[in-house]
């Protein structure tokens, strides 16, 4: 099933808190627990503005310069990281459930940090669970060891219907080469280049980010 969510949103602070499914997210009753219905397998394509200027990247929690350390084992974003219970693809995204893949950094330095409380897990978007799968559209792919520039933005807590620091997504994640932000790949079209790519010197970004509110 392919899902469309999420479009033209208006503004660079919803487009970074409504990340991923609709973060009308509800509280929904009732302790998750395992699903016994047939594997679900969705890609989920939705519009949204790319973090990829210093003034977008002020609306985020965190922006940090880090190298993946680990890559972990996707869960449902749910109590028990498990599908719920009568979950399928058509309340989805009302329920605002979806499957995420946890990471973990071997270094981390923040360029930028408006956290109130302590996060205990940042994931990227999307996964498989069993026999469940989620693909959520552009959202980055980190690999093991590679260095990147990441943004980040909470996740809901659906057992209190709120956005919360506790877990951060990772709505962008930029290659850094040798002292360079990645910022926009070049692009190739029958033999040439359409696109020169965007590239910022790190060091230049992070003087940037010095200026945010």
């Amino acid at each position: 099933m392919r899902v469309h969510a999420i479009k033209n949103m208006p503004t660079i602070v919803a487009a970074g808190l409504l990340c991923l499914v609709a973060l009308i997210a509800m509280a929904m009753s009732g302790a998750a627990r395992a699903s016994t219905a047939p594997g679900m397998n969705v890609h989920m394509d939705f519009d949204r503005l790319v973090f990829n200027t210093s003034q977008r990247m002020c609306a985020a929690d965190v922006v940090a310069d880090v190298t993946i350390g680990s890559i972990g084992q996707s869960h449902w974003n749910s109590g028990s990281g498990l599908r719920p219970a009568g979950l399928d693809e058509t309340s989805l995204l009302k329920a605002g459930y979806t499957i995420v893949t946890p990471v973990g950094f071997s270094r981390q330095q923040n360029l930028l940090d408006h956290r109130a409380h302590a996060t205990k897990e940042f994931v990227t978007f999307g996964g498989s669970v069993a026999n469940d799968r989620i693909q959520v559209g552009d959202m980055p792919t980190l690999r093991g060891a590679g260095r990147y520039l990441i943004v980040a933005v909470p996740m809901p807590d659906l057992s209190t219907g709120k956005l919360g620091e506790s877990t951060l997504g990772v709505i962008d994640a930029f290659a850094v080469r040798n002292g360079n932000v990645v910022l926009a790949s070049s692009t190739t079209e029958q033999g040439s280049v359409s696109s020169a790519g965007q590239q910022i010197a790190l060091s230049q970004l992070e003087q940037e980010l010095r200026n945010c509110p």
